[in-house]
């Protein structure tokens, strides 16, 4: 009996896939579970499972090929089934874009080989190299970052937002991670305290996360918080789950883990998907302030910037604390600007009054 493998559908957001491997060949065997293919959607590189016990006796698809959600990539069978081309057909087997295809959807069907296809080759420059980029160059930019520049320019058309930013003190936050570094398993950081913080706070203002819905607003029935890592020329944002009940430790566990994933490059759908708002840090940057865009399907995000030594009153005597800059993004269709202030202001008092927080 044959059986096609289709492309699935590995998150909301998922139109396609490009694909960057295959690694299997015509008549070798393969198992329920055995990995057929790797393909890059809009948010990582994930591995394609094959879906029954059989003999590959078609691949329908090549490396830098850009196909739509469930679309078959590959044909199963018996070793006497045959697979007729009147077969083939009634699959609608997806072609390789053409330049009319990216005529009229200029975004969803242009992937890394379609750009090096439109300019002329020796005046590409790798996204890798680019501290060697010079006046005049092109580059050709992933498909990552088409997307991130798509779901950006989305965020400017259909989010009206406003900004707050806040000064907060941090001094004793060092204390608080000596304490709990003492005890834990992993080494807890700044990154985990903010996590933590952001998610206590949604759970006592949780119109944060909340979206519109006709003449309703949905409320996010878990808080997971997405925070922004850099991989490669792009940035990712790996989802934190359920942080709001998690341990200091668990959440710095949960983000070295998906760390590494993303810097092996075997991140999935799994991990980035569900956020019910974001957290950008530029403190690797020594930016001190920023304003971050929502990411469409929240209500929130939050820029924070880094730590700087800060001359601060103390009665009559001047002291030295350590000041973060923090910036909260809002749809204003969701929320307004006294209930984000009052979010933002719980943000800042449980970071300076770490006792407040269970670690």
């Amino acid at each position: 009996m044959l059986n096609e493998v289709r492309l699935p559908q590995l998150g909301q957001t998922m139109k396609e896939g490009a694909i960057v491997a295959v690694l299997v060949r015509q008549g070798d065997e393969v198992k329920k579970g055995d990995i057929l293919f790797e393909v890059e959607t809009d948010k990582a590189t994930v591995e394609i499972e094959s879906s029954h016990d059989g003999f590959v006796k078609k691949i329908l698809v090549g490396i830098d090929d850009t196909m739509p959600v469930d679309m078959p990539m590959l044909i199963l069978g018996d070793p006497a089934d045959e697979v007729t081309e009147q077969y083939v057909a009634d699959l609608s087997v997806p072609q390789k874009n053409t330049v009319s295809d990216r005529t009229e959807n200029p975004v969803s069907f242009v992937d890394d080989s379609d750009v090096i296809k439109a300019i002329h080759a020796d005046q590409l420059v790798e996204i890798a190299a680019l501290g060697e980029v010079k006046p005049g160059q092109r580059i050709a930019i992933s498909k990552l970052h088409q997307v991130t520049a798509e779901r950006m320019l989305q965020s400017k058309h259909e989010i009206p937002c406003f900004y707050l930013t806040v000064k907060i003190d941090v001094t004793n936050i060092p204390a608080i991670l000596d304490e709990v570094n003492q005890t834990a398993d992993v080494n807890v950081e700044f990154d985990d305290v903010l996590i933590k913080t952001v998610a206590l706070s949604l759970r006592h203002y949780p119109v944060m996360m909340g979206q519109i819905d006709g003449d309703c607003v949905n409320i996010a029935g878990s808080i997971n918080i997405a925070w922004s890592t850099p991989v490669v020329d792009s940035i990712i944002s790996p989802v934190i789950k359920d942080a709001d009940v998690k341990s200091l430790a668990e959440i710095a566990a949960s983000r070295l883990e998906m760390t590494a994933l993303a810097e092996s490059g075997r991140i999935t759908e799994g991990h980035l998907g569900g956020a019910c708002t974001t957290i950008c840090h530029l403190a690797d940057h020594g930016v001190y302030s920023f304003i971050p865009i929502v990411v469409p399907g929240q209500c929130t995000i939050v820029g924070v910037g880094s730590i700087i030594d800060t001359c601060v009153p103390s009665g009559k005597n001047i002291e030295i604390r350590k000041v973060v800059a923090l910036t909260l993004s809002v749809d204003h269709k969701v929320a307004n600007g006294a209930e984000a202030a009052q979010f933002l202001d719980y943000i800042k008092k449980m970071f300076e009054h770490p006792s407040s927080m269970n670690a």
